[in-house]
């Protein structure tokens, strides 16, 4: 009897940390740049290296999304002109966000269901 309890509670815990059973599906780790801010963001309109990094940072997080989302895909990335529009629009709405927070809605607007 004690190792069936013990079984149980082995079961029981193991199921309540499964990601099935988080409390906040929406929340994961973002890894980005030691300063994301919007006003960094604005700040790499005057340098045109920086900018690039950045704008490549969004291509490679729309790349993430295709790997780790098999329902959902973007089937083509907007060119740089498009990706800028949306972050310099993100900043503007939210400026006290950091600028990478734009990735998600962006990816939003983009995917399509398979």
């Amino acid at each position: 009897m004690k190792k069936l309890i013990l079984l149980f509670l082995f079961l029981t815990c193991n199921l309540l940390m499964s990601p099935s059973y988080s409390e906040n599906k929406n929340t994961f780790t973002m890894l980005s740049f030691e300063d994301a801010s919007c006003a960094s963001w604005i700040q790499s309109a005057k340098d045109p290296k920086i900018r690039q990094v950045y704008i490549h940072w969004f291509r490679g997080f729309i790349s993430g999304y295709n790997y780790g989302d098999e329902k959902y895909s973007v089937n083509s990335v907007p060119n740089d002109a498009a990706t800028v529009l949306h972050i310099d629009k993100f900043c503007r709405e939210t400026p006290l966000l950091p600028f990478t927070s734009a990735s998600v809605p962006f990816v939003k607007e983009l995917r399509t269901k398979n």
